[in-house]
């Protein structure tokens, strides 16, 4: 039997740093046509591609974490992506840490959850 969320693409992004034990930070690149997209959840995206790139340039330094940047796919129809990085990343036991970047709908104000 094949389960939908074996079909997800995510792009997990590795970042080693003094420690074997990682943090996570995620957000998730798909949407819905009737969505704001900038706001779900576009901007969380761009805002982790911005630290992601900050964090590997050459001046950066070393974390103390392993950092672990998942830019999931799913989520819109029940969090697949996430289920999938869960179920088949063999690091994921090591994770100390979740952040998971995620935008409200809205209008003028922006909203950002974490959990």
């Amino acid at each position: 039997m094949t389960h939908l969320w074996e079909s997800m693409d995510n792009v997990i992004v590795v970042i080693h740093g003094e420690k074997e034990e990682s943090m996570l930070v995620s957000a998730h690149y798909d949407t819905v046509s009737l969505s704001a997209g900038a706001t779900d959840n576009t901007a969380a995206v761009s805002a982790l591609m911005e630290m992601t790139s900050i964090l590997m340039s050459p001046t950066a330094s070393k974390p103390v974490y392993t950092l672990v940047v998942a830019f999931v796919q799913g989520e819109e129809i029940g969090s697949l992506g996430a289920a999938a990085l869960a179920e088949f990343w063999p690091d994921f036991n090591k994770v100390v840490l979740f952040l998971n970047l995620d935008g409200t709908p809205g209008d003028k104000s922006m909203n950002f959850r974490s959990s």
